[in-house]
């Protein structure tokens, strides 16, 4: 947090108050004009209401760098506070302001505080600087955040939260579960390791389930219209989780 100094373009003068980030601050103090404090409260009022509210809001969308901003008459209806937090240049704050509705709207405000050249005079500028009371301590909680940043963030909130609240409309998931075919977990008889100093033994001499097919017989074919294990009609399940003792694994009948 510092003053506000060479964070502004070369080109535009030295302005006062204080900024965090790319959040300034800008608070002015006037004296309310003899029998204008009525007046001044009707059109805050009036620029609070209806259709205003909404040109207004079109108008700081247009604009895009004002954070928040308040009007207070205080001190028994004698003095006028205008305070607010923006992005950007003190120069470019005030003249992106002048050209929309906003513009007009302190016009109209500021027509009831003393001296007020208008807001297309010159020197409103030098007016509103001779009326700035710069903040003794400005802190913003996101100070690295401009207000562009700040929507875009939103509608990115907004857009992922509608995802997760629009129902699936009862259509089935296009995500399946992956079937685990192997290694399916061996039963307590199913040993995943070839027992020691096994010798590999002849096809003729393997008989039951675990008798290999012949090369070139279908899978019902070679074991009496009796599958081997491992190698079981597709569709079905069973024995995908041993391995055939010819090559040294114990059976795994009965399992």
């Amino acid at each position: 947090m510092a003053a506000k100094t060479e964070g502004t373009e070369s080109a535009q003068p030295k302005r006062p108050g204080m900024a965090d980030g790319v959040c300034s601050e800008f608070t002015v103090f006037t004296k309310i004009k003899p029998g204008h404090a009525d007046a001044l409260g009707k059109d805050l009022a009036d620029i609070e209401s209806g259709s205003s509210t909404e040109e207004n809001r079109a108008a700081l969308n247009e604009i895009g760098t004002l954070h928040d901003a308040r009007h207070v008459i205080f001190d028994d209806d004698t003095r006028f506070m205008f305070a607010s937090v923006f992005d950007g240049s003190w120069d470019t704050y005030i003249d992106d302001f002048a050209k929309t509705v906003v513009g007009a709207n302190f016009e109209k405000i500021f027509s009831h505080a003393e001296g007020f050249p208008g807001i297309a005079d010159p020197n409103v500028k030098d007016w509103f600087v001779a009326h700035q009371a710069p903040a003794g301590l400005f802190v913003s909680s996101y100070p690295d955040l401009t207000v562009q940043q700040i929507w875009k963030d939103q509608r990115v909130n907004e857009a992922f939260q509608a995802v997760l609240d629009t129902p699936s409309s009862g259509r089935r998931s296009t995500i399946r579960p992956t079937r685990r075919c192997w290694p399916r977990r061996p039963s307590r008889s199913c040993s995943t390791k070839p027992r020691a100093n096994a010798e590999e033994p002849s096809p003729e001499s393997i008989t039951g389930p675990h008798r290999p097919i012949p090369v070139g017989r279908s899978w019902r074919e070679g074991l009496g219209g009796q599958p081997r294990l491992g190698m079981e009609k597709p569709g079905r399940g069973g024995g995908r989780g041993c391995v055939p003792a010819a090559r040294g694994y114990p059976s795994c009948a009965g399992t």
